[in-house]
């Protein structure tokens, strides 16, 4: 999987892939006003587990995500 940016999809901060742990996620996202759509989303670790807690990201209550496949990346 390649994400779409190696910024983080949570927090929108950068993640240093060559240097920094960081999750790599194929996300489904689920609109509320119909429809849907996947992506290749980076994270950091701490965020992700944030994203999964919260079932997706709270300043984007409209939209829920589900993560279909998780890879961890230690360089």
């Amino acid at each position: 999987m390649q994400p779409v940016s190696f910024k983080c999809f949570y927090c929108g901060n950068p993640i240093n892939a060559d240097l920094q742990p960081h999750v790599i996620a194929r996300i489904e996202h689920n609109y509320k006003g119909g429809g849907s759509r996947e992506s290749v989303r980076a994270f950091h670790p701490s965020c992700f587990d944030k994203f999964e807690g919260y079932g997706g990201r709270p300043f984007n209550p409209d939209t829920d995500y589900e993560a279909l496949e998780v890879e961890q990346v230690t360089p």
